[in-house]
């Protein structure tokens, strides 16, 4: 049942998505955060297999910060508030 879910779900909403600037690839595991404008944690996501992520803005003003391992972080500024959808977080990676 929860496969059925999901598959809906995927097909429904339009996931944004965490890739590599480098080689234009999906990065998994990825840790996308909501913060406030004073760098204050509001929420914690992660990147599925395939770089998705569904991040939800609850007040105007909030970022997303991306983070994964052997890249550099990044900060987005995000218009307005709810679902961000097909947005593009491009990871440079270090050394680079």
């Amino acid at each position: 049942m929860w496969i059925i879910q999901f598959v809906l779900l995927n097909r429904l909403l339009r996931f944004s998505t965490v890739i590599s600037h480098r080689d234009k690839k999906p990065i998994d595991l990825a840790i996308v955060r909501v913060i406030t404008p004073e760098g204050k944690y509001v929420q914690t996501y992660v990147s599925d297999q395939n770089g998705k992520v569904l991040p939800n803005i609850e007040e105007k003003g909030q970022k997303i910060l991306v983070q994964k391992s052997g890249f550099d972080q990044r900060e987005f500024s995000v218009k307005g508030n709810g679902l961000i959808e097909r947005m593009k977080f491009f990871l440079e990676g270090k050394g680079f």
